[in-house]
């Protein structure tokens, strides 16, 4: 009689990865940022995170190094995740889609930190994936711009006619203080200033992601402070503000892993 040892067993397909390509026209708008708290809330779910870095300043390929080089002093510094890894992205569209192959079986998510700019190669990048994201303050000079990415992006399908589908485009809202997350929300703008008034209204019609990121230090300081999720074992002081920032985090990472590539 056979064990089961040696009846063959069914092989699961290995599932690639979700891929979310990080756009913007503008420098600044919060790529890298949006990037960080993606990843760290990620990897604190379980997931295992690879990041392709494109950007003109390469934040992500050195964000381990900037990391672990933090003095801490007296608390004990974060121990950088295992399941967050960075390389510099591909010079050629050949060479991103073997990077994207590569990571099939090693990574649950794929982030794409693309150069601020209108490139044809961003957009070749960008339709490989799943989700392209927009980030965007509500700054008077974000608003514009990152409409006018969004509608860049969306174009871009015309540039692929022989696809049967594309990526989902979406706003993803940052460095937003406590009453526009409110606003946000709950549609209760009476204490938005005229200038945070006007810029939601111009976002009324583009689909965005359901949580914002909120201003925090804690945000702020990741580039050199680490992975939030680290951050989070290593300094329980800590905790309550982390997990706050995690929490929201982790329901953007929920929702984007959700998305599926958008039909005719």
């Amino acid at each position: 009689m056979n064990s089961m040892h040696s009846v063959p067993q069914p092989v699961s397909p290995v599932r690639p990865p979700v891929v979310v390509t990080v756009v913007s026209k503008k420098g600044g708008s919060g790529k890298t940022s949006t990037i960080m708290v993606l990843a760290s809330a990620a990897a604190h779910m379980g997931l295992r995170v690879h990041i392709l870095d494109g950007d003109r300043d390469p934040q992500l390929v050195r964000w381990q190094a900037n990391a672990e080089a933090f003095e801490w002093g007296t608390q004990s510094a974060p121990q950088w995740p295992q399941a967050i890894t960075a390389e510099k992205l591909a010079a050629t569209i050949d060479d991103v889609a073997t990077q994207l192959n590569d990571a099939t079986g090693r990574a649950d998510l794929v982030l794409i930190d693309t150069r601020p700019g209108h490139y044809a190669d961003t957009e070749d990048v960008a339709y490989l994936g799943d989700v392209i994201l927009i980030p965007s303050t509500l700054a008077p000079a974000e608003v514009p711009l990152a409409i006018d990415s969004y509608r860049w992006m969306v174009t871009c399908r015309e540039n692929y006619p022989d696809d049967d589908s594309w990526p989902v485009v979406r706003i993803a809202l940052s460095n937003l203080r406590p009453n526009v997350i409110a606003a946000f929300h709950s549609g209760d703008v009476d204490k938005l200033t005229e200038v945070e008034f006007q810029a939601l209204k111009l976002l009324i019609d583009i689909p965005a992601l359901g949580k914002p990121i909120p201003a925090s230090r804690i945000v702020e300081n990741m580039p050199s402070n680490g992975p939030l999720n680290a951050q989070y074992e290593a300094l329980p002081v800590r905790r309550q503000s982390l997990e706050r920032i995690l929490s929201i985090g982790t329901e953007l990472v929920t929702a984007l892993m959700s998305l599926e590539r958008a039909t005719q």
